[in-house]
């Protein structure tokens, strides 16, 4: 089955969120996780998060410059 989960921050500051996508992927799922990235700091710990991991994870770049 494939599912996606939704974070609302990233997922190196969401212990809950990469647990549920651990043990799902465990089970055989294929799961993909949509999160922000906003911090670059934050983006490369979400890296090293990644590379030990059995699921996806699909950045959303936010822009941090103002659109007005």
């Amino acid at each position: 089955m494939r599912i996606c989960l939704i974070g609302v921050t990233h997922p190196c500051h969401n212990p809950r969120l990469v647990r549920e996508a651990d043990s799902l992927a465990d089970l055989g799922h294929e799961v993909r996780v949509v999160a922000p990235s906003v911090n670059p700091d934050l983006a490369d710990r979400d890296t090293q998060l990644m590379a030990r991991r059995k699921w996806r994870l699909q950045p959303v770049r936010l822009c941090s410059e103002s659109i007005y």
